[in-house]
């Protein structure tokens, strides 16, 4: 795949997940914050996490991505190689919205 192409398809990828995950965002706006937080953090995880394509390129791609092709495609593949990063950041953005959440429900009861 040329540098042009490469490029052109993250470009794509990312409009992709952009629109889904604003889709997701509207559905999401009136759902209380201990849900929302945590499933908007876990897709974002999820959709922008990336990782090498191969062992010895330099190539990303999202992580889901390899982690599956690993996984159902390839008859020695490691799901790990892609999937342990993806378990990491996954774990990471919840913490984080669970931070947000304390943080959401102290200011919303210092307002009452």
């Amino acid at each position: 795949m040329t540098e042009h192409g490469y490029t052109l398809a993250w470009l794509v990828y990312l409009g992709g997940a952009f629109v889904a995950y604003a889709s997701g965002w509207w559905v999401s706006r009136h759902w209380p914050a201990w849900l929302s937080y945590p499933l908007r953090a876990i897709t974002l995880a999820l959709i922008l996490t990336p990782w090498t394509v191969t062992d010895e390129g330099t190539a990303m791609g999202p992580a889901w991505v390899i982690t599956a092709f690993d996984t159902f495609v390839l008859a020695n593949g490691d799901p790990l190689r892609a999937g342990a990063p993806l378990i990491a950041a996954t774990v990471l953005a919840l913490v984080a919205a669970v931070l947000a959440c304390i943080w959401h429900y102290t200011r919303r009861k210092g307002e009452v």
